[in-house]
């Protein structure tokens, strides 16, 4: 629209992508002001952005640059302005053409891209976490590599949500854990098979720290019937009962009274497992947190309280919120030991963390941990974030927990820039095929809507039923 009333049309924005990753490549662009639309291509190709992330940034309209990003989605096969290549076209060999669907009957990227990568499960943990098992030595690579990778994709399958979040993939509220990486992993992996979790609504990584198959967990968030609750549960509802993952929950605290009764239980039982509560700065204000710690102290439950303190309970800082900015210390007024650690540091969370949970598991105690970190994003994905500085979220972004590890890892010389780069480009494969098996799954069958409520479960129980008052 710009370029006609300009009386300038002549001319055409072309994109290049690598076929495997989307990542764009190099762009051609002739025509006037050529040389104003380079500066997005070229810091695209420098920041190694997709051309998915191109078309998902805004472009003002009427303007030039748009140009740029119909031929992005010229190369998905999504335009909207010019033909795009029939389905089933083959590109040019030797790479992606800009303006072409990449072949197949379906027009969705993720779709058309076989996964070359196998699923990756959590790395083997080692029989006891102590400071031996944690050092950064050739001994322990396999397993630091394992958790690097691990953390990897949980930030690359967060990101990717949110891309999917855009495009109404993802229905409901949507909450992510970047930023918390080190939290996830290091709170998650110091725990035993046996051990139960309970969680909140902020859960995804959650969920594949524990072993979850990602697949599953991505096609829950879709809301397909191969998810971990066959799609009935969404973002904030994962399952597994066979992993003893009992769930995210989607009212702030209202799964700690939960975590009581399994404490119950496992005492109950004169079981040597552990309860394993994950929850946020935000839920220690409400009476549930006060009302389950007191009786997890009272009944000696073999509860941890495990805090991700990130600082803001959606848009309020935990200072203007809480009377203690320190929540480890609320814990001490129900006289249980409890602990504030470095949430981005990934070895210290697992350390920690372990400690605390081998003494729960010993004398059946509860214990609080508080670990202090800081999310990358807004309280969910359609937070703007507007109530944080700039300032601060720099400040954050430079004690990012993968970064910190790869420094470690780097400085050890256990690992370099082009290991983490390959890990990146597997990462990448693997999370494209987690998109591809939720868009393809089937949605729940409707008739089945009532298939798993209670309600249904007493219809053919008449002596479970009473009198009508």
């Amino acid at each position: 629209g710009r370029a006609l009333t300009l009386g300038q049309s002549e001319g055409f924005a072309k994109v290049l992508s690598d076929p495997e990753s989307g990542r764009l490549l190099g762009a051609h662009i002739i025509g006037p002001r050529a040389t104003d639309l380079i500066a997005e291509a070229a810091l695209a190709v420098q920041n190694g952005l997709t051309v998915e992330q191109i078309d998902l940034t805004i472009h003002a309209h009427p303007t030039l640059p748009e140009s740029l990003m119909e031929a992005a989605l010229a190369a998905q096969g999504r335009a909207i302005h010019i033909a795009n290549r029939k389905s089933g076209s083959s590109p040019p060999s030797g790479g992606s053409a800009a303006t072409s669907p990449r072949g197949g009957e379906m027009n969705n990227q993720e779709k058309q891209m076989a996964a070359t990568v196998k699923p990756s499960s959590p790395p083997p943990i080692p029989d006891a976490i102590n400071p031996k098992a944690l050092k950064l030595s050739k001994d322990n690579r396999d397993f630091l590599l394992g958790m690097h990778r691990h953390m990897q994709l949980i930030r690359r399958f967060e990101e990717r949500a949110q891309e999917q979040y855009t495009k109404a993939k993802i229905g409901g509220y949507c909450h992510l854990n970047i930023g918390e990486e080190a939290t996830v992993v290091g709170g998650v992996l110091a725990l035993k098979k046996n051990d139960y979790i309970f969680t909140s609504y902020r859960e995804h990584g959650h969920a594949i720290a524990r072993g979850i198959d990602p697949k599953a967990v991505m096609a829950e968030l879709f809301g397909k019937e191969t998810g971990t609750s066959h799609g009935r549960g969404g973002s904030m509802h994962m399952f597994d009962s066979r992993l003893r993952f009992m769930g995210g929950y989607g009212i702030v605290g209202g799964h700690l009274p939960l975590a009581v009764g399994g404490g119950w239980a496992v005492r109950y039982h004169k079981q040597k497992d552990v309860v394993f509560c994950m929850f946020g700065d935000g839920a220690t204000n409400i009476g549930a947190f006060h009302e389950s710690l007191n009786m997890s102290k009272v009944f000696h439950l073999p509860v941890v309280w495990f805090c991700i303190n990130n600082r803001y309970g959606m848009g309020t800082p935990v200072e203007a919120a809480s009377a203690i900015a320190d929540i480890y210390k609320k814990a001490c007024a129900y006289d249980m030991e409890s602990i504030q650690i470095d949430g981005m540091n990934l070895r210290e969370v697992m350390l920690r963390t372990s400690e605390i949970v081998e003494k729960t598991r010993s004398d059946s105690e509860p214990r609080f941990v508080e670990a202090l970190c800081y999310r990358f994003k807004g309280h969910s994905v359609v937070d703007p974030d507007k109530y944080r500085s700039d300032e601060d979220k720099e400040k954050w972004r430079k004690a990012d927990p993968i970064v910190a590890f790869e420094h470690e890892l780097e400085q050890s010389g256990l690992a370099d820039e082009e290991y983490f780069k390959s890990v990146r480009q597997e990462v990448d494969a693997q999370v494209r095929d987690v998109i591809q098996f939720a868009d393809e799954s089937p949605d729940p069958n409707t008739d089945d809507l009532y298939k798993y409520g209670y309600a249904g479960e007493w219809d053919n129980r008449p002596e479970l039923r009473s009198e009508p008052l």
